[in-house]
């Protein structure tokens, strides 16, 4: 499945300077890969990686939501 490589892919990014973790894009894209393996799961239900994957994406979605607040305060100042 196409799923995984696009979440390492996303990490390989990540790792190799294309994206940094500080920009929206990495947490962004992480919870996008995430979300899709969730949809995915539908044909074949796994409660652990069910699990796993929605913890991917409550933590992707803090990371959004910090980048977000962080630039209003800048923004603001």
């Amino acid at each position: 499945c196409a799923l995984p490589i696009f979440v390492v892919g996303v990490y390989f990014l990540l790792n190799t300077g294309k994206i940094e973790s500080e920009n929206i894009y990495f947490p962004s894209l992480n919870a996008l890969g995430s979300i899709l393996i969730i949809v995915s799961l539908y044909n074949d239900f796994n409660l652990s990686s069910l699990l796993i994957e929605a913890s991917w994406v409550a933590i992707s979605l803090l990371g959004i939501w910090r980048y977000v607040y962080t630039n209003k305060k800048t923004q603001k100042n």
